[in-house]
């Protein structure tokens, strides 16, 4: 018998597979008798028939789908005044806001990038890139990264003074940003090159070694990504404190320029933002937006309490308001409205976990505990009903008047515990005793004798009357009166009536 025999390429093959192509059979390879089409090798906690099943890297292809390496162009804030456009590739998908420990995902729908509720972040590195041509109709990657630095104040150690301005504390290769703010870079918006080529063209570009290949990117391209990222920006303000903002580049070429040349005036992709929403968005992200004060990021849970507290208690604010707190389900770090999806929140290792701009991941279990200092308890909380949604404490109250109008007969005495607001924490808040909206509110009055839960209810101290007893005269068989003879010292009881027989009823006030 023949066990191999060779394809159409002359290639030496397994017979089973000449068959299946010579007569184009199609087989279901996890109902396969043969055990490499079943095995395929998938290990133990590896790939699996359903993973495989959902990969929609499988099935997605770059013209449908935005995927894991994929390039893209966005906006950064690289020294606080100015944005630019930066050239980047995807090292991470997730479905979430960034910063957020969300679930990382292989690729993502083109058509739900830019949607106003697109959850989704993008993380990646972005390139170093130089002009390939004098006039700058093309770009190259000279195969480096830009290195972001973020600067923060140095921590004072003890017994040295505090530093006396700020330092560079870390440096960022990668960074996170909104899908809401890229556009993707496919089709004719760049094409792979050989270095070894392009430093035989020109040599003056210093290209990393270790790199074989690299992208050439044409100028209508990155002009293409540059307007159209532009216009979004300013018709969309809720961008604005999404864009990254760094202090500085500590390596790699960024901003992209060009110089002038002969008949070439040059190119910066880079435009000053001073004295527009946009920088004003980024300069006070630390900014509470309902007052207008400059709150410190592990502060703000706090002050937001307060306008959140005062809102629900009608208490007129101390200070002109610059936008009112929503009214449905307010955030607990912002005071917007949660029903649009941009604040959504989550618990994750007993921190806050949220998706909204102005958020930071604080500890539930501290936040939670009243302090003179933080008097505000507005945390997550996990509804421990049918629903297990999560919501902010203050916005229990129209949680459970919406979804569960009988929940004190449900409620336990912990979730009660961790919904209530005490007088001491609205006093703290600057809300007035005649004002104070104590939550929950005291349960209805009980009638008197009515037992609580795991007691019994209370006994009348009243003796039971007793049953009556009755007497059948044994020789009629009719019922008689009661009668009771007791006997005295002296006298015949059975001289002066028959013997009768006493039965006790079961009823008390009926004689058989």
């Amino acid at each position: 018998s023949v066990f191999a025999a060779i394809d159409s390429a002359g290639n030496l093959c397994h017979k089973k597979a000449i068959v299946r192509t010579y007569f184009d059979m199609t087989q279901n390879s996890h109902s396969s008798h043969d055990r490499l089409q079943r095995i395929r090798g998938f290990t133990i906690g590896g790939k699996t028939w359903e993973r495989e099943a959902v990969d929609a890297a499988s099935t997605a292809s770059p013209s449908t789908h935005f995927l894991f390496g994929s390039l893209f162009a966005t906006f950064i804030c690289f020294n606080g005044t100015h944005l630019g456009l930066g050239l980047g590739r995807t090292t991470l998908i997730k479905r979430g806001a960034p910063g957020s420990k969300a679930a990382s995902i292989s690729a993502i729908p083109l058509a739900e990038l830019t949607l106003p509720e697109s959850p989704f972040t993008i993380c990646g590195q972005i390139l170093s890139v130089l002009p390939f041509k004098v006039d700058g109709s093309e770009w190259v990657w000279d195969g480096k990264y830009v290195s972001f630095a973020l600067k923060r104040k140095a921590k004072k150690k003890q017994g040295e003074p505090a530093a006396a301005e700020d330092v560079s504390l870390m440096q960022n290769l990668q960074l996170s940003v909104s899908s809401r703010l890229i556009v993707p870079i496919t089709g004719d918006g760049r094409r792979d090159a050989s270095i070894s080529e392009l430093e035989f063209v020109d040599n003056t570009i210093g290209f990393d070694s270790e790199r074989d290949k690299t992208w050439i990117f044409p100028d209508k391209s990155i002009l293409a990504a540059w307007y159209e990222l532009k216009d979004r920006i300013e018709k969309d303000s809720t961008l604005h404190d999404k864009i990254p903002v760094f202090s500085a580049v500590n390596d790699g070429v960024f901003p992209y320029q060009a110089p002038p040349a002969e008949a070439y005036r040059g190119v910066v992709y880079s435009f000053s933002i001073v004295g527009t929403p946009i920088h004003e968005a980024i300069a006070n992200r630390h900014t509470c937006r309902i007052c207008g004060k400059v709150v410190k990021a592990q502060d703000i849970q706090t002050h937001m309490g307060h306008h959140i507290r005062k809102f629900l208690c009608d208490v007129p604010e101390d200070t002109p308001v610059k936008c009112p707190v929503a009214k449905s389900y307010p955030c607990g770090t912002c005071g917007r409205s949660m029903d649009d999806g941009q604040c959504n929140i989550r618990i994750k290792s007993n921190k806050c976990d949220s998706d909204c701009s102005s958020s930071y991941a604080f500890r539930i279990s501290s936040a939670s505990t009243f302090h003179e200092t933080r008097p505000c308890t507005n945390v997550p909380i996990q509804c421990p009903f049918d629903c297990q949604q999560i919501h902010w404490k203050y916005n229990f109250p129209q949680h459970l008047k919406d979804r569960h109008p009988s929940w004190r007969s449900l409620a336990s005495a912990t979730f009660i515990d961790q919904v209530t607001v005490t007088q001491a924490e609205e006093l703290a808040l600057g809300i007035p005793a005649s004002k104070a909206m104590l939550w929950p509110p005291p349960p209805p009055s009980k009638p008197p004798n009515t037992p609580t839960r795991g007691q019994k209810r209370a006994v009348p101290s009243s003796p039971r009357t007793p049953r009556r007893l009755h007497c059948k005269d044994n020789e009629n068989g009719a019922n008689k009166n009661p009668r009771i003879f007791l006997a005295f010292p002296g006298v015949n009881v059975a001289s002066r009536a028959p013997r009768v027989t006493v039965v006790e009823n079961d009823i008390d006030d009926v004689f058989v």
